[in-house]
């Protein structure tokens, strides 16, 4: 019995190793691309506005843009499949990703004067927002998926 559950923790944490490989892959190959290496964060990108802007830089054929935008298309359905995967895995272990959140936090705040410390904690309560929202975007991209 304790064989097996050493196993499927060992495929929990290869699941999502391989999960944040893969966005953190993903994003930093998306803001290259993109250009924006900035610390601002949209919506992300659809395979059809990757298509578009490929068509615009590389001058893709009609027939470029149908294989490159079905190509893009089933990578997007991919990643939606190891996230439904990876979801509880994440879900586990997100009171870590929280604490070292929160830690890093109380470190910065240690080094900020009295007077820094008001606009942190709104440039703080702004990121948390903005986190809230992508969550809820994500799990609404989810559902919608699921249909």
């Amino acid at each position: 019995m304790e064989g097996r559950t050493t196993s499927r923790n060992k495929a929990r944490i290869l699941v999502m190793t391989v999960f944040v490989i893969g966005v953190a892959a993903g994003a930093l190959s998306m803001n290259l691309y993109q250009g924006r290496g900035s610390h601002t964060r949209g919506p992300h990108p659809t395979p059809v506005a990757i298509v578009d802007k490929m068509k615009a830089r590389l001058s893709l054929t009609p027939d470029q843009s149908e294989h490159i935008g079905a190509i893009l298309k089933d990578t997007f359905n991919e990643y939606d499949r190891i996230k439904q995967i990876a979801e509880p895995c994440f879900q586990e272990i997100k009171p870590r990703f929280d604490a070292v959140r929160q830690a890093s936090r109380d470190k910065v705040r240690a080094v900020l004067t009295e007077e820094q410390l008001p606009e942190f904690e709104k440039m703080v309560r702004e990121l948390d927002v903005e986190r809230e929202k992508e969550h809820e975007n994500r799990n609404r991209e989810h559902k919608k998926s699921d249909k």
